[in-house]
């Protein structure tokens, strides 16, 4: 989780600063949650949701946002919408999203300018200010926009019908200026990408001094945050070449904010920021099982696995049998190569950041039990159940 910090110091400073395919799959599974609808529609809204400024050339992210206003929701399929002729979108994130059951990746088209999210929330949720996921978008020409949603976006209720809820979409516009020439550059030896996660917590940032300049920094988790006017001492042995160093920072998203002044006095420069994003564990949560059935790979033996991770989210599984070779970028359900009993499995969930989490599986080598075809079966139930809300989606848009 992020923490609220306002200015972090240091520790060592060298410088005067230093679709309507919305399958809700686990639905029929168990009990659901009758709740009365509140006269208030659900908001889709964006966070930041004043005016967002980028430099071209530089990125930002946007976090798409959902209000319940006091309702359960079960599933959502959105669509957000950028100026495809400003931005276009470097990553999208998962982490930490109220979307546990992804019924696709978030499809990005940078062409026609939009993300879709679809998926489900097993047994509902209530949320005020629920994140659904995380844009990051690069400016690549100036000009006005706006972030908007989709009208045919929908969040079906948790009332054991799935009945779409009314809407409220919020628009946050954007606005893409020249890269400022008053303000240096930043640049990291250590987290060079700002769209990419890290392991590292220890940030060494550097920027070109003038020696006949004074700084003034801040590091916080406000993409929008303004240092103050007044100029950072140096401190530290190595004091006067541009480099700043933070250590031992949790995990989270960070924004550097430096501004330049005159020793002599006068207006401060324009904010330069650069965005810093830290994941040092693994997934929190990482299951995997092996599995038999007759209508899936004629009986063969299979692999399904599911993961989360808060943070940066997950990046891709893997997948090695005994001294086979590690299969990256495999999908459940994924097919065995080795199909004698007692073989090993081992299966892995890396996240954005690198961070990998390992579960070792082993070829049973009788047939499945009971309770596991029972398992089984009430998974193909839940998958129907979710076709069936599938179809009233699309019934309902005939």
């Amino acid at each position: 989780m992020l923490h609220n910090i306002k200015n972090i110091k240091p520790i060592e400073c060298r410088s005067p600063v230093a679709g309507r395919r919305l399958l809700s799959v686990l639905l029929v599974t168990g009990y659901w949650l009758l709740v009365t609808s509140s006269a208030n529609a659900s908001v889709l809204f964006f966070n930041p949701q004043n005016e967002i400024a980028v430099e071209e050339g530089q990125t930002v992210i946007v976090e798409a946002r959902l209000d319940t206003e006091g309702k359960s929701v079960n599933a959502l399929d959105v669509i957000l919408g950028f100026p495809q002729n400003l931005l276009e979108v470097a990553d999208v994130s998962r982490g930490d999203s109220i979307i546990s059951l992804w019924i696709q990746d978030p499809r990005v088209d940078n062409i026609g300018g939009t993300v879709q999210f679809t998926g489900g929330i097993p047994n509902g949720g209530m949320f005020p200010a629920g994140l659904i996921g995380r844009v990051t978008f690069r400016a690549k020409a100036t000009g006005i926009g706006l972030f908007q949603w989709s009208q045919t976006s929908q969040v079906l209720l948790n009332d054991g019908a799935g009945t779409p809820d009314e809407i409220t979409v919020l628009e946050t516009p954007v606005r893409i200026v020249l890269l400022s020439g008053s303000t240096p550059s930043i640049s990291s030896q250590t987290h060079s990408d700002q769209t990419q996660w890290y392991r590292s917590p220890n940030v060494f940032l550097t920027w070109a001094w003038a020696s006949d300049a004074v700084y003034s920094y801040s590091l916080d988790h406000d993409p929008s945050g303004v240092p103050d006017e007044v100029s950072d001492e140096p401190k530290g042995d190595l004091r006067f070449d541009g480099s700043i160093k933070y250590e031992g920072l949790q995990d989270g998203i960070y924004y550097f904010h430096l501004r330049q002044g005159k020793r002599e006095g006068g207006s401060w420069s324009a904010v330069r920021t650069f965005r810093v994003q830290i994941d040092t564990a693994a997934s929190e949560r990482f299951e995997a099982e092996l599995g038999a059935d007759e209508t899936v790979y004629d009986g063969r033996w299979f692999a399904t696995f599911a993961g989360s991770d808060v943070l940066s989210g997950i990046a891709r599984y893997d997948i090695r049998e005994g001294s086979l070779d590690r299969v990256k970028g495999v999908h459940p359900p994924y097919e065995l190569k080795n199909q004698e009993g007692g073989s090993v499995v081992n299966v892995y969930a890396i996240d954005k950041a690198g961070n990998e989490r390992e579960v070792t599986l082993r070829v049973p080598s009788r047939p499945r039990s009971q309770k596991t075809i029972i398992v089984i079966t009430i998974t193909i139930l839940a998958l129907a159940a979710g076709m069936f809300i599938g179809w009233k989606l699309r019934k309902r848009h005939a």
